[in-house]
């Protein structure tokens, strides 16, 4: 394995990152500390971009959106009263498991290099495109039908009310919406069905089909849901874009546009929900402010949150919430014995970072356990999809790309949805094989 002068560059100013943090401790609520560790996030987020050539690497958006917002969320905005401000001992926790991902990412990476370097063909998709674009449009053409369906079930659409609060909660609990939220995958593997099929009416089908089955989800009043297409789509369609180490220079050509588009889509997105779900209006400087105040409160109060819990909640001593994926598939949190109530309330949102589930089930330990199995994860996935790709793994790396952005902000692997997504991507692969295997044999007999 050879190792590039910006994995050597990363490494040690990552280390240095982490120690202005901690000794800028006692001056966390003054600008002059926090624009400094933004000012090495932003070198850090260079210098994985020069070493990968990809937007969707894990550790460049982990840089952004862990690194940006503990850099941050620190900091006391007086945007709200909280009522409390960091303690020492969370900041070690943040420290302790930011280290731990970090360090975990790179031998997932170094792990999965040794494992399947000797494989380095994108076969799997590139040979069968037209049987995963025919799986492709019809997974799309189910949900859209189920959305559709859903509407004249409820007969409402959230973001058309004009009280998108008062009525998205009902919209999605329906069956109809359980088909919506299984095959929200399918956003991962569009870009692959789109480039590698040579049918023009599939090409039309899925490009028509993509862009109604986006429409609908922002349609449903829930943010989360929107972005987890985004973040499945954009995933997809860079890795589409990376064409090989001769070509890089027209990759990030192309690639920059796209970002561009993606976040100002995103915050037209944001500023359309305000006005219609939360129902914001007035000048412009009225609506910046409501963002600003909006972004802050999806940042500081997790971060309060997680530490109340540490302060409030004994832990339990054995994986309960942290598994709620797997065991949510064949039972519920009514069929399971009354456990403590987890959120808090401190005076704003009651959400939490990603370490609060951990914390509740095992402690501290647990914190560093999970952020070591997100850091492998994210490190091997990302390394196997830049050397082979399939169904399975894109799905994958679009679901740890989601679970990076939202680290600061949720727990993500809750949704049963989340491990029926990988499963169907391991179906996929599993029945283009078949197939391609099916074919050779017709052929030579």
């Amino acid at each position: 394995m050879r190792v590039s002068r910006y994995s050597i560059y990363e490494v040690i100013l990552f280390h240095f990152f982490v120690l202005v943090y901690y000794l800028t401790f006692s001056h966390k609520d003054m600008w002059g500390s926090t624009i400094a560790l933004l000012g090495i996030t932003i070198v850090l987020i260079l210098l994985e971009y020069l070493r990968t050539k990809l937007f969707v690497s894990p550790l460049l958006l982990w840089y952004v959106f862990w690194l940006g917002v503990i850099s941050v969320g620190r900091m006391d905005l007086n945007l709200y009263p909280f009522y409390q401000t960091w303690s020492r001992e969370l900041l070690n926790v943040v420290i302790l498991n930011t280290v731990i991902f970090f360090w975990f990412f790179w031998a997932g990476e170094f792990l999965n290099l040794k494992v399947s370097s000797m494989r380095k063909d994108r076969l799997p998709l590139m040979n069968r495109g037209d049987l995963l674009a025919g799986i492709t449009l019809c997974i799309l053409i189910v949900s859209a039908t189920a959305f559709f369906i859903n509407v004249i079930y409820t007969g409402y659409i959230p973001q058309l009310t004009g009280d998108a609060n008062s009525y998205r909660q009902s919209f999605v609990v329906t069956p109809f919406y359980r088909i919506v939220n299984l095959f929200r995958f399918v956003f991962a593997i569009v870009p692959f069905a789109f480039i590698y099929t040579r049918q023009r009416i599939f090409k039309i089908g899925i490009v028509l089909f993509s862009l109604i089955l986006m429409g609908m989800e922002m349609l449903s009043g829930w943010r989360s849901y929107t972005l987890q297409a985004m973040v499945l789509l954009l995933t997809s369609l860079f890795l589409v874009l990376d064409v090989g180490n001769r070509e890089r220079k027209r990759s990030a050509k192309k690639t920059l546009p796209i970002i561009a588009a993606a976040v100002s889509a995103a915050l037209v997105f944001i500023g359309y929900v305000a006005v219609t779900r939360d129902g914001v209006i007035g000048a412009f400087k009225e609506k910046f402010n409501y963002l600003l105040y909006t972004l802050d409160m999806y940042i500081a109060p997790n971060f309060l949150n997680f530490q109340s819990g540490m302060n409030s909640i004994e832990p339990l001593g054995y994986p309960l919430y942290t598994t709620e994926a797997f065991w949510g598939l064949v039972t519920s949190w009514d069929e399971l014995p009354p456990y403590p109530p987890i959120d808090q309330a401190i005076g704003a949102f009651n959400v939490s970072t990603y370490l609060l589930q951990p914390y509740v089930d095992l402690g501290i330990p647990g914190t560093l356990i999970w952020s070591g199995v997100a850091g492998i994860t994210a490190g091997s996935i990302f390394r196997k999809c830049r050397e082979r790709l399939n169904s399975g793994s894109v799905i994958l790396l679009g679901i740890v790309n989601f679970s990076v952005l939202v680290m600061h902000n949720n727990f993500f692997f809750r949704a049963s949805s989340t491990v029926l997504w990988i499963a169907a991507g391991a179906a996929i692969d599993l029945f283009i094989l078949m197939s391609g295997i099916r074919r050779q044999r017709v052929m030579k007999g």
